[in-house]
């Protein structure tokens, strides 16, 4: 038999472990959810988090338009960290999601690489947590 396997769930999964360890203080975490890419992920996703003692609210993503009211209702619930599953509409908004996290403050991690100069990346294995701090100015190295 042959095929592969994508793992999301379990890499989303883990992903919301290493944003636990690498802020610990995270206690309730929003999560960007594509509907399009199913539930399956959802039951793990509210495991790791029983374990980790993490509450989540779960974010449907349908488009760009409904960003701004998840990233309102997740600061309205008191949100403090954020967890965005993989999905290639999630992918294609990564930006916007960048954009919002920061406005917010909330230490996030996505299934991608940040790509803003003012978000500092630290990537273990390809999961990309973004901590909301500037760079340093390379610029005026001595």
């Amino acid at each position: 038999m042959t095929g592969i396997s994508i793992l999301a769930s379990e890499l989303n999964a883990k992903r919301l472990e290493v944003l636990k360890e690498a802020a610990p203080s995270v206690s309730r975490v929003a999560v960007l959810w594509d509907p399009a890419t199913g539930s399956f992920h959802l039951p793990t996703l509210r495991s790791v988090a029983e374990t980790l003692r993490l509450e989540l609210q779960v974010h449907d993503v349908t488009g760009g338009e409904v960003l701004s009211k998840a990233f309102e209702a997740a600061q309205a619930w008191g949100a403090n960290g954020l967890n965005v599953l993989a999905s290639p509409l999630l992918h294609a908004l990564r930006q916007p999601i960048i954009d919002q996290a920061a406005a917010h403050r909330l230490p996030a991690i996505y299934q991608w690489e940040s790509q803003r100069g003012r978000a500092a990346s630290c990537l273990t294995d390809r999961f990309a947590t973004t901590f909301i701090k500037p760079l340093p100015d390379s610029s005026h190295a001595s």
